[in-house]
């Protein structure tokens, strides 16, 4: 019988849509991680969803990253049609109102606040008993432990972000967290990812590399589940928009003196110069990459990142869009220098498929 671990990158937009499938070809078990945005739960999920026959829409598991609108605003429509769809979960990874203000007894689980997103979600959550919720966790909140999740199947998960520090900060600046997240998504477009061009692109290595890293800051991000996926002799790392450092430690603790071995790495935050460190990449030993993002939004990856990705070795790059402004990366002299490969998702492809097995 034919195994596979599959992981299809969806278009989402500058955001993270990631169906991911292992086990028997014939009737494989599913993991969703996040949804991309409200368009892409339109354009491209719901259509998968109602590509597969009724009796296979039940996932072992649905992980919610973090409350950016570019990982959970296609959860809402998702869980909203849920009924109509016939999709179901054997639990759904998310830290929300539940986790971060639980009710003292007596309250009704009700609770003020002017939270939209992440409200959203927890509300629908709460108010569906039949909804599994963290349920591998007893229903608090998901951090970083030593415990490793069995799925069905034989999919273990480990979790590396985020930490009980990260979730104290998220629940201190929660309602704070979720109106930036808002104002963040008016921002003028900076371009999309169908004939965008090269202009402003950097491939100057030694320039790049002198510029100083200074690491992501931004609390929602900080809470971001981050997970190693194990399955069969496979090891792939998830790393929804966490902080390096976060997740370069727990590799270290995992590693030892070693770096981790990977056999795929989802960068986080899109490749995002203050995601991608040197210190993240000397954690792991990856030789293949995947990035989630148009750069229709802040122009991800930066230039930084890449500089410090192909100068860390022979590195193959995969995109989930056509990246016409990526061209001055992917020239046959610079990837003779350095030995980096890149592939993009083509137009006609429903997404970027990654196959493990």
């Amino acid at each position: 019988m034919k195994e596979i671990f599959k992981i299809n990158m969806l278009p989402a937009e500058f955001g993270d849509c990631l169906w991911i499938e292992y086990g028997p070809a014939s009737a494989p078990h599913r993991i969703l991680v996040d949804g991309g945005l409200k368009g892409t739960y339109q354009d491209h999920l719901e259509k998968k969803i109602k590509g597969l026959g009724k009796e296979q829409r039940r996932f072992e598991l649905l992980v919610v990253t973090h409350i950016d609108n570019d990982h959970i605003g296609g959860i809402i429509p998702l869980l909203k049609k849920r009924k109509e769809t016939g999709i179901s979960f054997d639990d759904i990874w998310f830290n929300g109102t539940r986790q971060l203000f639980p009710p003292p007894p007596g309250n009704d689980g009700s609770f003020a606040s002017a939270v939209q997103q992440g409200e959203t979600v927890s509300e629908i959550l709460q108010g569906d008993t039949t909804l599994p919720w963290n349920k591998a966790f007893d229903g608090k909140s998901i951090t970083v432990g030593n415990k490793s999740i069995s799925l069905a199947g034989g999919m273990e998960v480990t979790l590396l972000s985020p930490g009980k520090k990260q979730i104290s900060e998220l629940k201190s600046q929660w309602a704070e967290v979720i109106q930036e997240r808002e104002e963040s998504m008016n921002q003028p477009v900076m371009g999309t990812a169908i004939g965008v061009s090269s202009h402003g692109r950097s491939n100057d290595i030694e320039q790049l590399l002198q510029k100083r890293f200074k690491e992501d800051k931004a609390v929602a991000n900080g809470s971001s589940i981050a997970m190693l996926l194990f399955y069969q002799d496979k090891k792939v790392l998830l790393a929804g928009d966490a902080h390096p450092s976060v997740v370069a430690e727990s590799l270290k603790r995992l590693g030892g003196t070693q770096p981790f071995y990977l056999d795929v790495c989802k960068l986080p935050h899109h490749g995002s110069k203050n995601n991608v460190s040197r210190q993240l990449l000397e954690a792991m030993h990856c030789d293949h990459f995947f990035i989630s993002t148009n750069g229709s939004l802040f122009n991800h990856p930066d230039d930084e990142s890449l500089a410090r990705i192909v100068t860390s070795g022979n590195k193959k790059i995969s995109f989930n869009y056509p990246r016409p402004d990526l061209k001055v990366w992917d020239t046959p002299e610079l990837k003779e220098k350095f030995g980096h490969t890149m592939r993009f998702r083509a137009e006609h492809e429903e997404a970027l498929s990654i196959d493990l097995l």
